[in-house]
């Protein structure tokens, strides 16, 4: 199962993210992506997406498809 991060901040300090790093540090869980909403720009630094607010409207989990079809093929045999 993947699991985004998302955190959205208001003020000037949007790379002050308490409860985003501390979940990052727990060895046992992986993280798909982390994203922090913010009054900035687009940003990337040490694994977390930095994206402007207006932004939030385009985001949109990966789905995965309900059945996966697989054909194999045997006619090298």
């Amino acid at each position: 199962m993947r699991v985004d991060l998302i955190e959205v901040k208001s003020g000037n300090d949007y790379k002050k993210h308490h409860a985003l790093s501390r979940l990052m540090k727990v060895e046992n869980w992986k993280f798909d992506k982390k994203y922090v909403f913010c009054k900035g720009n687009v940003e990337c630094a040490d694994g977390v997406v930095y994206l402007p607010w207006y932004m939030i409207m385009f985001y949109r989990r990966e789905q995965i498809p309900e059945t996966l079809l697989y054909e194999i093929d045997l006619s090298g045999l």
